[in-house]
């Protein structure tokens, strides 16, 4: 059986946004993102300000200079590294939009999964949740930090890390 890899990468972002995400959660980390290829990320991201937000291809120009980060992958099948391109290309086609209501929940320990749109860990860990069979995990309930800890549980190794520096990784 051929193997490819998903590659992700968080960030440990410093901005005051970043910073009030990492508090709230308790993390490390405060964004995660798909790596669709060596300078595409595919992220829930802000487009002009406020609360316009929605799935789309990024690059690690749109991340303030100096932010560490750290790239991880998984390795799965063919067929089903297929099925989460594909799930992230829709998301990114359709403009997914960003699910403010459930990070509102997510903050408040008690809300329920909007099922609108995706924040940052929710998205990303709900592709694996299918792939892996992972029933009992929520992707509503997943913080960045717990993102890494379960890819990391399930055999996903981090193989680069640095700072952006001047948009590129």
């Amino acid at each position: 059986m051929n193997y490819q890899y998903l590659d992700f990468i968080v960030f440990k972002g410093f901005s005051i946004v970043s910073r009030a995400i990492k508090f709230y959660t308790r993390s490390n980390y405060s964004h995660v993102g798909f790596m669709m290829n060596s300078n595409t990320i595919i992220e829930a991201w802000n487009h002009g300000g406020g609360m316009k937000q929605w799935w789309d291809y990024s690059t690690a120009a749109a991340h303030s200079n100096g932010t560490p980060y750290e790239l991880w992958r998984i390795a799965v099948t063919e067929e089903d590294y297929d099925k989460v391109h594909k799930l992230f290309i829709g998301w990114v086609d359709s403009k997914l939009p960003y699910d403010w209501k459930g990070i509102v929940g997510f903050v408040l320990k008690g809300g329920k999964d909007s099922k609108v749109g995706r924040f940052c860990s929710e998205g990303c860990i709900e592709p694996l949740v299918d792939v892996f069979g992972w029933d009992r995990i929520q992707p509503s309930k997943v913080s960045p930090e717990d993102f890494v800890r379960i890819i990391q549980a399930a055999g996903a190794e981090r193989w680069k890390e640095g700072k952006v520096i001047n948009g590129l990784l």
